[in-house]
């Protein structure tokens, strides 16, 4: 949220992921997605398969829409490379229709709920913690073979007025006024956490791996907080002004010397995946 202004909290909620900014393995610039507030799955079917949404209607349920039967993806490109492909979210596999659209998108092995038998919770969903150290498992019993995962997080899901988890970041000088905002924030920094431990593991591993990471979409908070952001009414914002809401944090970290030049700091998220091929050679 802070490309639309001051987000006003009392720590950084993301601060191992602004760090990486500095860091000559590690790129951190902005993915412009398709979604605002919700619907997950037109993101992950844009950076899977390069297709842009803007050619499709406004149905928000891709994977259910067009999946129909085998589709060009990053996960056939890396198979017919010799590449395992796995997909995995700690979630049902009915949720958009992925248990049937993953496999047709060329992963070889899906990961869902019921494959997290031992996971931590916050606010009743898997935890990014957990759910990473699943990811670690998984690429330890195949450390001999190529792999291309696709990992999609539950842990802050919305919505943010789930009782009972106290909020350890605020908004300045309005504490309490935004509660979802908060709860939005203080997820953000578990996240970032998270994350860090995640990377920490792979600066030790000796496989060449790449770590790519993007929101699929803004939690929707308070509107009046998204207001205050912007310093302006919604429906006063102006075409760029709005489209600052279509962009997410884009991350990419290696634990080998990559050249990140040719990546621009804002692209498209169904361009994200040619890039990181090109990166890659």
């Amino acid at each position: 949220l802070s490309v639309a202004g001051d987000t006003g909290t009392t720590q950084d909620p993301l601060p191992f992921i602004h760090s990486l900014a500095q860091n000559q393995n590690a790129f951190v610039g902005n993915a412009v997605v398709p979604i605002y507030g919700g619907m997950t799955s037109c993101s992950e079917f844009e950076f899977l398969t390069s297709f842009s949404l803007a050619f499709g209607n406004a149905s928000s349920a891709p994977l259910t829409q067009y999946i129909h039967q085998q589709t060009p993806s990053l996960a056939w490109q890396f198979s017919q490379l010799g590449y395992q492909t796995s997909a995995s979210h700690p979630a049902t596999g009915s949720n958009w229709d992925r248990a049937k659209a993953y496999p047709l998108l060329g992963f070889d092995e899906t990961v869902f709920l019921d494959g997290y038998q031992s996971a931590n919770y916050i606010r009743g969903l898997v935890s990014d913690a957990s759910n990473y150290d699943e990811l670690i498992k998984r690429f330890e019993q195949n450390r001999q073979t190529p792999q291309f995962m696709f990992n999609l997080t539950i842990q802050n899901h919305g919505g943010y007025e789930v009782p009972g988890y106290t909020p350890t970041t605020q908004i300045t000088g309005s504490q309490g006024q935004f509660p979802q905002a908060e709860q939005y924030f203080t997820l953000m920094r578990e996240s970032d956490a998270a994350f860090e431990n995640f990377i920490a593991y792979f600066k030790q591993v000796d496989e060449p791996v790449i770590v790519v990471m993007f929101g699929d979409h803004w939690g929707a908070s308070e509107e009046e907080y998204t207001e205050t952001l912007f310093g302006k009414p919604l429906s006063s914002l102006t075409e760029s002004e709005n489209l600052l809401r279509y962009q997410t944090p884009l991350v990419i970290w290696s634990n080998f010397a990559m050249d990140f030049s040719m990546v621009p700091q804002t692209t498209s998220l169904n361009d994200t995946g040619c890039l990181i091929k090109s990166i890659a050679g």
